[in-house]
């Protein structure tokens, strides 16, 4: 008996996942993601005897999945790579099938020509194709059979059912991406016609199963600079939290762009297999330290990266022999203070808390700089964090521009790279 796991996006069946061996792919939902509803048997695609009423399902928006398919490593260009081998296997097998069958009738051979021509030769064109299915499949004024979007997914027979997902994300309009279980959580359940209860409860063991075991670890250049990231994930990213492990100093621990560095080298030298990405700030001692590391033979799976152009870095006021001078600070004095917000960076003045430059780096031949008041910064960077997430509507009138950049820019960097093992099924 085949078991199915079936996918919509929208209400619109897209694909069914047929005979899923690995279940990492399930690692893509949360708990709170389940839900457990009472379904028309009518409106089942497969149905057995032993089914209950219920049928238990899993469902994120496509943004959501998105994010956490990039934190695990499954972005669109391993997808399109992926789909690149598959056409190419498909095509070895087609060619290897017709000249095997050298005393075939004429029909059979022109119906092998007509798969070959119709494959694919492009993962853009693939994808118009199944934009125009799915299309077509929402219009009410045309009419397909249910599996009229679902027959483009046959290059993918045998693929893995994360990098299935990630093509459906990333070629579908964003919507609401659902997962009918029943058919998995019925073979594993031993009850027969189990109650709501009963089938939440072996969905939840289902997803245990598809936890990542290796977890991406992101490790900044202090303390405080992790704990400000851990915060704004929880505002900004909520449904990343358990997705990403920040490396968690001593909170007594020095830290520094140079201490950073030495982390970065003794996580290699130690084989650390996890995807490990290290976040230097955007000034002096970070590009330095960046660059000497970038020297470094690192492995695969290790990024390294600095936080990101801030636009109110541009024209910042500085402190210096010259006194108060509006200047450009990227790459000279931007710590991650800096991405607090405007709410936060004001002074009861109004005017902005200042960088001070403290001394100048000869290798680089240039200075490097910090705010002032950066103690203060953080208690008030705290307490907006405290207040976001008891009401997080307050979020519309706080400023979190600059660390939604600096998270989409650690997200961007952790899709960048490679783990070491394939592995993606999770303890």
């Amino acid at each position: 008996m085949s078991t199915y796991v079936d996918v919509y996006l929208d209400g619109i069946f897209v694909v069914g996942l047929r005979n899923v061996p690995d279940l990492s792919f399930l690692g893509l939902f949360a708990r709170d993601d389940i839900q457990v509803v009472r379904r028309d048997r009518t409106e089942r695609r497969h149905l057995h005897e032993s089914d209950s009423d219920y049928t238990p399902e899993v469902f994120a928006s496509t943004e959501v999945i998105r994010d956490r398919l990039r934190v695990l490593g499954v972005d669109a260009a391993l997808v399109r790579r992926e789909f690149e081998r598959a056409v190419e296997d498909r095509e070895e097998t087609l060619a290897r099938i017709m000249a095997s069958l050298e005393r075939a009738g004429e029909e059979v051979r022109q119906h092998l020509e007509r798969e070959r021509a119709a494959l694919p030769t492009r993962y853009s064109a693939w994808q118009s194709e199944l934009r125009r299915r799915f299309e077509l499949q929402t219009s009410a004024h045309v009419e397909m059979t249910d599996d009229g979007v679902a027959e483009t997914f046959g290059i993918w027979s045998g693929a893995d059912p994360s990098h299935i997902i990630s093509s459906v994300v990333d070629a579908l309009p964003d919507g609401e991406l659902l997962l009918d279980l029943t058919e998995l959580v019925t073979e594993w359940n031993e009850e027969w016609n189990p109650d709501p209860d009963q089938l939440r409860v072996t969905t939840e063991a289902l997803l245990r199963f598809g936890e990542p075991v290796s977890l991406p670890i992101v490790v900044a250049e202090g303390p405080s600079d992790v704990l400000v990231l851990k915060s704004a994930m929880r505002v900004l990213f909520p449904h990343l939290e358990g997705y990403v492990r920040f490396f968690d100093f001593d909170l007594d621990a020095e830290g520094g762009a140079s201490k950073l560095a030495g982390l970065i080298k003794s996580f290699a030298a130690a084989g650390v297999a996890s995807r490990v990405l290290a976040v230097f700030d955007n000034d002096t001692a970070g590009t330095e330290q960046v660059d000497l590391l970038r020297r470094f033979d690192l492995p695969r799976n290790f990024g390294v990266t600095q936080l990101p152009s801030l636009p109110l870095a541009r024209s910042y006021p500085t402190l210096g022999p010259a006194g108060s001078v509006d200047m450009d600070v990227n790459g000279l004095a931007a710590s991650i203070e800096l991405y607090f917000g405007e709410d936060v960076l004001r002074l009861e003045t109004g005017d902005l808390a200042p960088v001070q430059w403290l001394g100048f780096n000869k290798r680089l031949e240039r200075f490097q700089g910090a705010v002032v008041g950066r103690a203060s910064l953080l208690r008030a960077f705290q307490s907006k964090v405290a207040a976001a997430l008891r009401d997080p509507t307050v979020t519309d009138d706080q400023d979190w521009n600059g660390m939604r950049l600096v998270l989409q820019h650690i997200l961007e960097g952790l899709s960048g790279t490679t783990g070491s093992s394939p592995e993606q099924s999770r303890s």
